[in-house]
């Protein structure tokens, strides 16, 4: 005798089978896809399904605005057209920047932003002991802006967190998109819990 499954059952069993989905996928969530109808667009995916990232994009020059509630996470950005702009800005809604990571194959560049006296280290591959400097062709240039976007100064070194309803601002450099990778990946910790 072949046993019976009620349609009641079916739908609790596809609802769980759904909702599992979603639970095991929600690490990683697309957030926008690429068109053959704009080619400008890009492709990006974040760990968490509470980041968001959006795109500003005029002419040689995006910005990608990451809002991160944890602090803790990742985003891959691939581009969908031939090659990158000419300027690629990051702003991060973070309240500090212990740690960055830019990897663009070949390239992987790390770096931390003091929350003692607001200084931003940088250096390639895992090995901090070879620091870069602004006249370096991989230096990311860092600003900070208010709430606002305008421009401003970190808060006092004695306050936490640095950056006080504003973003920290990343340019990165033209060197890190000279081999037109077909996306890049930024991994960003606000403070070490």
């Amino acid at each position: 005798m072949k046993p019976t499954v009620s349609i009641r059952s079916r739908h609790v069993i596809c609802l769980l089978v759904c909702a599992s989905m979603l639970v095991l996928g929600a690490s990683e969530m697309p957030m926008t896809s690429c068109s053959a109808q704009e080619p400008s667009r890009y492709q990006i995916t974040t760990h968490r399904s509470d980041d968001r990232v959006t795109t500003v994009s005029e002419d040689e020059r995006v910005v990608f605005k990451i809002e991160s509630p944890f602090g803790i996470s990742k985003a891959t950005i691939a581009r969908c057209g031939e090659r990158w702009p000419e300027t690629v800005i990051l702003q991060l809604r973070l309240k500090g920047l212990e740690s960055i990571r830019i990897v663009a194959e070949p390239m992987d560049l790390r770096g931390a932003l003091s929350s003692q006296n607001g200084e931003f280290r940088l250096w390639r591959g895992t090995e901090e002991s070879d620091l870069l400097n602004s006249e370096s062709p991989y230096w990311v240039a860092l600003r900070f802006l208010d709430r606002d976007g305008n421009p401003t100064k970190a808060a006092a070194v004695n306050e936490r967190p640095l950056v006080k309803d504003g973003m920290i601002e990343l340019r990165l450099p033209k060197s890190l998109f000279e081999a037109n990778p077909a996306s890049f990946t930024v991994h960003w910790i606000d403070f070490y819990r």
